[in-house]
């Protein structure tokens, strides 16, 4: 029968494994001894199973021994089973908590290097997941699939106050926060609040001096990556901010801001002294400057 002659074979290839001086475990920490105590039980499972499948007839085979004729190699600490032992060895450095992998451009280390290259991303700004519907793009496979649910699926929650659509319901909780107001994440050092957990790990950023976005071309590090997406424009020469008026183009979209007032005539800053207004504040400074000249002028 196939399910035998896999539980034969992959017994086999255990086994062998298990005998060989190279892939003996380092026994002197506990990872090394909690790993040899894996293995022993793993020989043992497979050895019972062996036996006991012998004795069961077909009609009797459940999903249990399909299961572990497929995957054999069982988690002693949660009874998660796996196909082969290397990824039984990579999934118990959850339990012991031994990490492998660190971050060059951080301090953060990781225990599998699938999640060090998708936290690098962060870093680099990398989304290479794109969404065939929209075109929006995703650092993740994993935010990819969530956000497809969007498209394909007929479960996705809605926002009562303003529409927005969410294809999970974390992410509809975590937007509902903006209309109750509800800050429930507190920053130790100066205890402000925060309506999301990724703002708040942003904010920390600015006690710890942390700043993991680094320019590739000059070097320059930032605490977030809105602002090295801004910087780089200085050495590309992008300018993606274009006024309708005009059609002068900008780099950000504060000096864009800033530009448009010339068109409308707004004029936000006003001085205290004379109300006299301005549409920059550099141009409100310098005013104030003529008054205390003044006032100099006066008491001599």
């Amino acid at each position: 029968m196939n399910i035998m002659r896999n539980i034969n074979v992959i017994w086999s290839d255990f086994r062998s494994n298990a005998e060989s001086p190279n892939s003996k475990p380092d026994t002197s920490t506990d990872t090394g001894t909690f790993q040899q105590e894996s293995t022993t039980k793993n020989i043992s499972n497979i050895e019972q199973t062996r036996e006991n499948f012998k004795t069961w007839p077909l009609c009797c085979t459940s999903s249990s021994v399909h299961k572990l004729a497929l995957k054999p190699y069982i988690c002693q600490k949660c009874d998660e089973s796996f196909s082969c032992p290397k990824i039984l060895k990579a999934h118990i450095r959850i339990h012991t908590g031994q990490k492998r992998y660190p971050c060059s451009k951080c301090d953060r280390v990781f225990p599998f290097k699938s999640k060090l290259l998708r936290h690098c991303r962060t870093h680099t700004g990398k989304k290479p997941y794109t969404c065939v519907e929209c075109n929006k793009t995703f650092s993740c496979a994993s935010s990819l699939k969530n956000h497809e649910r969007i498209h394909t699926s007929k479960n996705v929650h809605i926002c009562k106050e303003c529409k927005k659509s969410f294809s999970q319901l974390h992410g509809l909780k975590c937007h509902e926060r903006i209309h109750s107001g509800e800050k429930p994440y507190v920053c130790k050092d100066c205890n402000k609040r925060f309506n999301q957990s990724q703002a708040l790990k942003r904010h920390e950023r600015k006690h710890t001096g942390e700043k993991p976005y680094l320019c590739k071309e000059c070097n320059k590090s930032f605490s977030q990556l809105p602002h090295l997406k801004s910087h780089e424009r200085i050495h590309t020469g992008e300018k993606p901010y274009i006024c309708k008026e005009c059609n002068k183009s900008f780099s950000l979209s504060y000096y864009l801001k800033i530009h448009e007032r010339k068109h409308n005539g707004e004029k936000l800053y006003i001085c205290k002294q004379c109300s006299k207004s301005f549409n920059q504040s550099h141009h409100l400074k310098v005013h104030q400057k003529s008054h205390i000249r003044e006032n100099c002028n006066f008491q001599k």
